[in-house]
């Protein structure tokens, strides 16, 4: 596989997700009781993200019209228009303005149907146009469709406005981006030529490798089996996170700009074993992770069935199970087109036999 990376696609992807930033205090805010690994985010991060989120919120209104937890408007467009190919981000905007009432509906049932039914599998849009094609002139189907949406009522109508009015609604979100262009401009300013340095460094040490560096990269969260292509976004949005897009027309692994030194980070506090065994231990002292990982235990194969059996949303469990990936409770395999989650019962015996050995007398003091 040839690794590559595409510095104008990284932009345009982190334009478009940038008004996200808004929500970064109320995340943060739910996350940090439970997520260890919250432990090694600079305070500096956070302070600069709770900065952007104030500098979003005069447009609060707008923004929450086209982003929530689900099915942003980016994902939806996404879906069936890939932003890969563009040489800027005005070309970008363009093509989508250009987009037609039944093209913009067909991006976002692709989108609402693969979510329903991919059931983890990766589902390509040609895999499933006769199906959509069958919503486009049906009302009725696509209300029916939404209320098999794993969404809460208000999103739910957001999504049906769009489905109403693809082509206004569309052009309305692009303005709002384009209000946004200036300030992400000066945001994006001060990162940029670390986001182009970083993206050349990964793309060479990939290559270099065969991909084989992604694992020690990584520490270990990924290897180059579980990636569906070579193209490589950097992010500074996302800046933490590893990001596998296997639902867009063209895959890609979102990389953020400070994993790098964020797995530095912890890597080290790690080679303390104690940590370690705290990690796992936290993550099975909460209720929920330790019922998902019970759930895989017994068979469950997919988000969206845990989250029904746990009665939560998909996005919650989503998250509970990066964290479990992270803490190495689960491993992440890839078959084929289907990904799945297995219990590394080597790393809980492991804990299991260090406790007991932590909490039996030394016969010898």
């Amino acid at each position: 596989m040839q690794y590559k990376f595409f510095a104008t696609e990284s932009k345009i992807i982190d334009l478009i997700t940038f008004p996200e930033c808004l929500r970064f205090s109320e995340k943060k805010s739910r996350d940090l009781d439970i997520d260890y690994y919250n432990d090694y985010i600079l305070e500096d991060t956070f302070e600069y993200y709770e900065a952007l989120a104030t500098k979003l919120k005069p447009f609060e209104k707008e923004i929450n019209r086209f982003y929530f937890s689900n099915l942003s408007m980016p994902v939806m467009l996404t879906k069936l228009n890939s932003f890969f190919g563009y040489d800027s981000v005005d070309s970008y905007l363009n093509k989508l303005k250009n987009l037609t009432q039944d093209e913009l509906l067909r991006s976002f049932l692709t989108k609402i149907y693969a979510s329903i039914t991919e059931n983890d599998k990766i589902l390509h849009a040609e895999d499933i146009y006769d199906d959509v094609t069958n919503y486009m002139k049906d009302k009725n189907k696509q209300i029916d469709l939404l209320e098999q949406l794993d969404a809460n009522d208000e999103e739910k109508w957001k999504i049906s406005s769009l489905l109403r009015q693809p082509k206004t609604m569309t052009n309305e979100w692009i303005s709002l981006i384009e209000t946004l262009i200036p300030l992400f401009e000066n945001e994006y300013k001060l990162k940029e030529s670390k986001i182009i340095e970083f993206g050349k460094f990964v793309e060479k040490k990939l290559n270099d490798s065969n991909g084989d560096a992604l694992p020690t990269m990584t520490d270990n969260l990924l290897n180059k089996k579980l990636l569906p292509s070579g193209n490589i976004l950097i992010s500074f949005i996302n800046s933490y996170a590893l990001e596998i897009n296997t639902s867009d027309k063209t895959p890609y692994l979102r990389w953020g700009i400070d994993v790098e030194d964020f797995l530095e980070l912890i890597q080290n506090a790690k080679e303390n074993e104690l940590k370690d065994r705290v990690l796992l231990f936290k993550n099975l002292g909460d209720k929920t992770r330790y019922e998902v990982i019970k759930l895989i235990a017994q068979g469950a194969t997919s988000a969206k069935e845990i989250a029904t059996t746990l009665n939560v949303s998909q996005a919650t469990i989503s998250y509970h199970l990066n964290n479990l990936i992270s803490s190495k409770l689960l491993i992440l395999e890839r078959d084929n087109s289907k990904y799945s989650h297995k219990i590394n019962f080597d790393i809980l015996e492991s804990a299991y036999k260090s406790m007991i050995a932590d909490f039996t007398p030394n016969q010898n003091k």
